[in-house]
């Protein structure tokens, strides 16, 4: 039976995998709408069941559409698209099988496990990025802004955590120039975060 740190392990690269192609399919499919970025979001985890987060994608003539755009340009549930099931479902067995394997750990386990996730879902995320930046593999001949990023937006788990995360997933050279919403991304209060978070997990 596959251990909790090797099925982690299969649920990164698998998720680089579907990521990179739903990006990639997705754009191709639509050649005449400007995405702008992809995210990740609704991280599922009730120390019974661990569950795939949703992946979504937005293009820029939806939000020019979107009466709160300005606020809605990273919050994935108001993307055109904002829950690409494909993506999850091609990951659910793996999810499965992680959650059988933490049946019956306590809650300290799982609470470890489920940052342990967030945190190889911001690896993929920065990979992601970078392949598409430097136009590679799947990316070679898709036209793409310079500033297109693949990150984790979880508004739906309070401002810290957001940004905590938003900042996990994405370079600090981005960062500075995709404008997150949330209201306090003072630099050291994101440190702190981030430094906060990783005593907890250690």
């Amino acid at each position: 039976m596959p251990t909790i740190e090797s099925l982690l392990k299969d649920i990164e690269i698998k998720w680089e995998d579907v990521a990179t192609r739903t990006v990639a399919n997705t754009i191709a499919a639509y050649p005449g709408d400007t995405f702008y970025g992809a995210g990740f979001w609704s991280f599922c985890a009730d120390y019974t069941v661990i569950g795939a987060p949703c992946f979504a994608m937005n293009t820029e003539a939806h939000l020019a559409a979107d009466p709160y755009s300005d606020s809605n340009r990273w919050i994935p549930p108001n993307w055109k698209f904002d829950n690409i099931r494909g993506a999850g479902r091609e990951l659910a067995p793996l999810y499965q099988q992680l959650s059988a394997a933490l049946s019956g750990e306590d809650n300290d386990r799982w609470q470890h496990v489920i940052e342990e996730h967030k945190q190889l879902i911001a690896r993929v995320c920065r990979r992601v990025t970078t392949a598409i930046h430097s136009r590679s593999g799947a990316f070679a001949a898709l036209a793409l802004p310079a500033s297109f990023v693949v990150g984790i937006f979880a508004e739906q788990d309070g401002d810290d955590e957001y940004d905590r995360l938003a900042h996990l997933s994405i370079d600090e050279s981005l960062v500075d120039s995709i404008e997150l919403p949330q209201s306090n991304n003072n630099p050291d209060r994101i440190k702190a975060l981030l430094a906060r978070f990783k005593e907890e997990s250690e």
